[in-house]
């Protein structure tokens, strides 16, 4: 689990706290309103599903957070192939995201450690409730309860009256209010085949030993090397900047230290 607190959206997060038992990750946001028109350009949300999954669209009244979850190390593998000969057409992208029940499960295991923070003292007391997106195939897998429907409702925390009230007749006649149920796993799935997007950090396409030599120096081409995420074997967790950047520099050290003959 690994937890990150930003001050808004696409803000770069400081991690603050780590746990890799399950390899599952949660990430905060401070914001009440999500931009459509910057998120979908972003995530290529149908207009639709985006509007089942962020209620206030647009309105920048709301205060509020996002929760983002997912899993830190995942299984699956996309793949890239050539459609043509040419460079001038672009290669076939196969992202094969979820393919593995494995990420499914880590994400789950993100999005229900998510929901027992809101359940903690410190969301209590501003109000916090969860609103869970409502795309239309995910709706047979959990019923909605009227609180759902409506929206984020904050609860503000009331202070008992020092005085003592006294109790109706009929208090004894009153059903107790049920417990708000949690969605079930089924549902969290499906949202996760719905509404998850990209966190745009591939990796592995152009992997080291393989396609490029311990020069970064691509097989069989010369004056050609490749720095990216690409020559990286395994994505790395959440991440890569800082290890790119480190990355860059020793490849800037090889091509200045390598005589031009070689490079």
């Amino acid at each position: 689990m690994m937890m990150m607190i930003v001050p808004g959206y696409l803000s770069f997060p400081p991690v603050s706290g780590v746990e890799y038992q399950n390899k599952s990750a949660v990430m905060v946001f401070a914001l009440g309103s999500a931009s459509e028109r910057l998120l979908r350009d972003l995530s290529n949300y149908k207009h639709q599903v985006y509007r089942d999954t962020y209620p206030f669209h647009n309105d920048t009244r709301k205060e509020g957070f996002m929760f983002l979850t997912t899993c830190s190390q995942p299984r699956s593998r996309g793949q890239v192939t050539l459609r043509d000969s040419s460079t001038s057409v672009p290669p076939l992208l196969d992202t094969n995201y979820l393919h593995q029940y494995h990420d499914v499960a880590c994400m789950i295991k993100a999005i229900r450690r998510a929901e027992r923070l809101v359940s903690t003292k410190a969301f209590q007391e501003i109000g916090a409730r969860i609103h869970w997106p409502r795309p239309e195939r995910c709706r047979t897998f959990w019923r909605y309860s009227a609180e759902d429907q409506a929206g984020l409702k904050p609860k503000r925390k009331r202070f008992k009256s020092t005085k003592q009230e006294k109790k109706p007749k009929e208090a004894a006649n009153v059903k107790p209010k049920s417990p708000k149920m949690s969605p079930p796993d089924e549902y969290l799935e499906c949202l996760l085949r719905e509404v998850a997007v990209t966190g745009h950090h591939a990796a592995g396409t152009c992997a080291g030993g393989t396609v490029v030599d311990n020069h970064l120096r691509v097989k069989g081409v010369k004056g050609l090397r490749i720095m990216d995420a690409s020559v990286l074997p395994t994505p790395l967790s959440l991440y890569p900047n800082s290890v790119l950047v480190g990355m860059a520099e020793k490849a800037a050290d090889l091509i200045r230290n390598t005589p031009e003959t070689l490079i």
